[in-house]
């Protein structure tokens, strides 16, 4: 039920602002701050529609006037990408896939937000299956198991790391001992780069994430780690 009501006020939110898309954790420059101006509601918000959803607690995410939700599949160790019409409400796809079976005190469905960049959706499940779809008809392109292919560890909360896309690699906190960062491209999902333990100079653009036993801070394209606090 909660899942359902976050999502339906969510929309009525992304309703007033559909010239300004959310799509990816924190917004479209991941700052939390849209880029229109919205005046102040002096009404309680009117739901729009209501859509039930599986068990997440990771954020939908609006794009080109869908709502993309990333849920796991009720009774089975399946995930799945949802599609919705954000005027309507209308399911326009799903696509599900297999994943290993996980239980947690503190819920059993994925956390990371989704993200859509272009005409793909970047999905990473709670036992880190990293995915891309089709934004069209949820058509999978691509899959890695994180945990099997970097032998990471199968974390307590599970795998929490929203998908970060920049140019054409997409990056998530894999947590292995000796991939700590990985970046994909986008379209093939080879692995084109790794944290690495030194680095000669500060880039120009970064990319920071938090690991188990403390911050990485490393930088694309070349994936070297700047500093470890």
């Amino acid at each position: 039920m909660r899942w359902m009501i976050a999502l339906a006020f969510f929309i009525h939110a992304a309703g007033a602002c559909f010239a300004d898309d959310w799509p990816q954790w924190l917004g479209r420059i991941a700052t939390i701050l849209l880029l229109k101006k919205v005046a102040p509601w002096t009404t309680p918000p009117k739901v729009l529609w209501r859509q039930p959803v599986g068990e997440g607690n990771s954020s939908p995410v609006v794009a080109d006037g869908k709502v993309f939700v990333h849920a796991k599949v009720s009774g089975m160790d399946k995930e799945e990408l949802s599609a919705f019409d954000a005027k309507s409400g209308k399911k326009l796809w799903d696509s599900q896939y297999p994943r290993a079976e996980f239980k947690s005190l503190y819920g059993n469905g994925p956390r990371a937000t989704p993200t859509v960049s272009g005409n793909n959706l970047y999905s990473f499940g709670i036992t880190g299956v990293l995915s891309c779809f089709d934004v069209a008809n949820g058509r999978p392109i691509w899959q890695v198991d994180t945990i099997k292919d970097f032998h990471a560890p199968h974390l307590v909360f599970g795998a929490s790391c929203s998908p970060l896309v920049d140019d054409n690699k997409v990056m998530v906190n894999v947590g292995a001992k000796e991939a700590s960062v990985v970046a994909f491209d986008k379209t093939s999902a080879k692995s084109s780069g790794k944290v690495k333990t030194t680095a000669p100079v500060m880039p120009r653009r970064s990319f920071l994430a938090r690991g188990k036993r403390g911050k990485l801070f490393s930088s694309p394209p070349k994936g070297y780690c700047l500093f470890r606090p």
